[in-house]
């Protein structure tokens, strides 16, 4: 019983069944005496936008109601739905199923579970996919915070650990969520492109300031590589150079603070520069 869409006209095969037509925006469905069993509803799409789904049970003595609210609609797109009756337990009339009981599949190629730095920028890519009733929405977060667009700036995150997570749910409301650990670090490197960066955004206002600062890194980058090619052969010299480097960048840190001072550096950067400095220290 309902429309027939092949010929575009109303189908009935139920005795006592009635069937409001498909002309309005509300379609009933009445069954007088309907008979025990798994009753199957079909709804195909012909708009765009949601509907209701709802069945009554009605007795001498009671209405059963179940509904579905808020379904979204794709034109063309079939949703099936069932539901059992027992005449004889009028309660027991169970909630409208949804045919797809499976939620989408997400993949998330990027971000990768792995380290990031500072300066990086990461390309989201992630896959969505619902071979039944099709996906709905999907919702982005980083560190529970949802977040729109398809790029993540870390210049504008703390360093340490984070969380890419992705929901994603079909037109039946079966909800799935993927989810990728990644951590950003800094080096001298992330360092200067930061630097680089502050001064683009006028976070640093004076071009000398920036100048220093990178002149400092780079003296810093020289006794970096020294450290590390000499840190297995001889841990007496590589400790020497390591002190060489902090002392680099502890005076990186005296003159970034007179920078600010000076009112040169915002309070961001300061802060964002610091950051930096203090975990390639504590990471050396």
């Amino acid at each position: 019983i309902g429309k027939d869409f092949a010929n575009y006209t109303d189908i009935n095969q139920i005795d006592y069944a009635f069937y409001s037509g498909f002309d309005n925006d509300a379609e009933f469905v009445t069954i007088i005496n309907p008979l025990d069993g798994e009753y199957k509803i079909i709804i195909q799409g012909t708009d765009s936008g949601e509907y209701d789904l709802g069945v009554i049970y009605i007795t001498d003595s009671q209405n059963i109601e179940k509904f579905v609210y808020n379904i979204p609609i794709e034109k063309d797109l079939i949703d099936n739905f069932k539901f059992s009756l027992d005449s004889d337990n009028p309660d027991s009339l169970n909630d409208l199923q949804p045919q797809d009981q499976t939620p989408p599949e997400i993949v998330i190629n990027s971000p990768e579970a792995k380290q990031y730095l500072h300066s990086d920028i990461i390309n989201l890519d992630y896959q969505i996919t619902d071979n039944e009733s099709g996906v709905a929405t999907h919702i982005k977060y980083l560190d529970g915070q949802v977040i729109e667009g398809e790029k993540l700036d870390l210049f504008y995150q703390n360093l340490g650990e984070h969380n890419f997570i992705l929901n994603a749910k079909d037109r039946m409301y079966n909800s799935a969520t993927s989810t990728v650990p990644f951590e950003v670090i800094a080096t001298l490197d992330s360092l200067a492109l930061d630097i680089n960066r502050c001064y683009e955004l006028g976070w640093i206002t004076n071009s000398l300031a920036k100048d220093m600062a990178l002149k400092i890194v780079n003296q810093a980058k020289y006794w970096y590589n020294r450290y590390e090619q000499i840190k297995i052969i001889s841990p007496w010299l590589a400790n020497y150079i390591k002190n060489k480097l902090i002392s680099k960048l502890t005076i990186l840190k005296t003159q970034l603070n007179f920078y600010s001072n000076r009112g040169y550096l915002t309070i961001e950067c300061s802060n964002l520069l610091y950051s930096q400095i203090e975990y390639i220290i504590n990471n050396l």
